[in-house]
């Protein structure tokens, strides 16, 4: 498989010329009984990248294809797991956070629209932050996305419903939209 450097399985250890009686009990014990056979593959793919993942995905389907009950483990195999599980996860969080707050918007402001703007405001500029790393090419954990996603929608939304509750207070004072947003920006 492209991309794998090493296999290591006691049937690879007899092409370096060592007798498998040679290794100690311990070792062949672990690698191989009555129950299973262990096989170590080193892939030269970073972790979490999609070449990994794509190789993951053939080493389990030539696997299976020998032994439907196999099972692929280690680093790779689990953070590829581990990151599907995670964005699914991460979609049903969000989806669900974006519509508490637009609820709670909704009583606090006594508006439609207004929590509608502030959520896709939000949602842009988080979107920003992570086209910038997109576009400069910087490859960043999954993980990233998540608390990037999670820590500015937080640390945003009370912003939000501050300055949208003072504006709205500077209108009724100050009938000029500028000037009332000029105030609000002020105190805020």
């Amino acid at each position: 498989v492209k991309g794998i450097d090493l296999v290591l399985a006691p049937s690879t250890i007899l092409d370096f010329g060592l007798p498998i009686e040679m290794l100690p009990e311990e070792i062949t014990k672990f690698m191989e009984n009555d129950q299973y056979q262990l096989i170590v593959l080193n892939s030269t793919y970073e972790i979490a990248s999609d070449e990994l993942n794509k190789q993951v995905q053939v080493v389990d389907k030539l696997v299976k294809k020998y032994d439907k009950e196999a099972i692929v483990a280690g680093e790779g195999p689990l953070m590829k797991d581990l990151t599907t599980i995670a964005d699914h996860d991460f979609k049903m969080v969000n989806s669900a956070s974006i519509f508490v707050i637009f609820i709670l918007m909704l009583i606090v402001l006594k508006s439609f629209s207004l929590p509608f703007i502030l959520i896709l405001a939000i949602e842009f500029a988080i979107f920003l932050n992570m086209a910038c790393a997109y576009y400069m090419k910087t490859t960043l954990p999954f993980i990233a996305s998540i608390v990037v996603g999670t820590i500015q929608l937080g640390a945003t939304i009370d912003y939000a419903i501050l300055m949208a509750t003072k504006y709205l207070e500077q209108r009724k004072v100050r009938k000029e939209k500028k000037k009332a947003m000029k105030e609000t920006l002020k105190t805020t």
